[in-house]
């Protein structure tokens, strides 16, 4: 089977294990290589999210079988990271590329800074271990920023939500993966519809074959 560049592109970055999204995130690897390729912050951002959408399920799906999700909390980050990101692909689809290249670019280095940060700078004991789950109101403003980010940015939901959720405690490092991939599709869902609905015909491929 021939792939494009861009199809090879977000095909790559796809068959890294979601076992282990505190090392790599796939979306914004991805979306940093098709803006650097030429493409829109909007089509980029949208491509991402539409390859992801089979991935995310699968890793949704792997998590649950093996125990790895709590139900409270990806039901509760998954709605609120839906709304974020339909809001967040449809403030990127509005805007020109003039405006949108040069914010959706500052986004992606900040978020790649903080991996960066984050990880050259983790202790190996994260958080004080707590009993009890995040408070809904945490998981709620997480999911609303990180669906945010994650459609502007073409990629940012385990960045923002993963680091913060481990901080907290009150989870095992398993337990967080599998609440945060398992909502990752609502989210990815979301996005979708929100550029689907924002760019409509609009878009184009803008690959040549």
């Amino acid at each position: 089977m021939h792939l494009g560049p861009g199809q090879r592109t977000i095909f790559s970055p796809a068959l890294q294990p979601s076992s282990l999204p505190l090392l790599i995130y796939p979306g914004l690897t991805s979306c940093s290589i098709l803006m650097a390729a030429g493409l829109s912050p909007s089509s980029a951002s949208a491509s991402v999210h539409f390859a992801e959408l089979g991935t995310t399920a699968l890793s949704g799906v792997a998590h649950h079988r093996f125990g790895n999700v709590d139900m409270n909390v990806a039901g509760t980050l998954a709605p609120a990271g839906a709304v974020g990101a339909f809001i967040g692909a449809t403030l990127l689809s509005s805007l020109s590329t003039e405006i949108a290249r040069p914010l959706a670019s500052s986004l992606l280095l900040l978020l790649g800074l903080f991996v960066f940060g984050r990880f050259a700078l983790a202790s190996e004991a994260e958080g004080s271990k707590r009993r009890g789950r995040p408070c809904a109101r945490l998981l709620a403003s997480l999911g609303l920023i990180g669906g945010f980010v994650d459609a502007t940015g073409g990629g940012g939901w385990g960045p923002v939500t993963t680091p913060a959720l481990l901080a907290n405690g009150r989870l095992s490092p398993s337990k967080v993966i599998g609440a945060v991939s398992a909502a990752e599709f609502v989210v990815t869902a979301a996005a979708s519809a929100g550029f689907a609905s924002s760019l409509g015909g609009e878009r184009r491929c803008e690959f040549e074959p």
